[in-house]
């Protein structure tokens, strides 16, 4: 289960400003998903055959074309911070 507190931390580290009434639906929907996946733990998968991905035909693959770029300054111009042409964002490993 998740709690408000760890909701308001991850909302922070995701720059999301959230009020008390959104951090009251997010907390139920995120708790309503991890009981959901709990439910599906339960389930006895002994003997089951995991599926796999049908390999990737090389020639279902488009030819690479070279376009243009965005501008960088115009990607850039609402960004919180930036250093030397790129994003700066907060180190979030803990």
């Amino acid at each position: 289960m998740i709690n408000k507190e760890e909701l308001k931390k991850v909302a922070i580290l995701s720059r999301l400003e959230l009020n008390d009434e959104e951090l009251i639906s997010f907390e139920k929907d995120l708790n309503k998903a991890l009981d959901y996946i709990d439910k599906l733990n339960e389930l006895d998968t002994n003997g089951v055959e995991p599926t796999y991905c049908k390999p990737i035909n090389i020639e279902d693959l488009r030819e690479d074309v070279i376009k243009p770029s965005m501008d960088r300054e115009l990607l850039l111009q609402n960004a919180p911070e930036q250093e030397d042409g790129a994003f700066k964002v907060p180190t979030v490993v803990e």
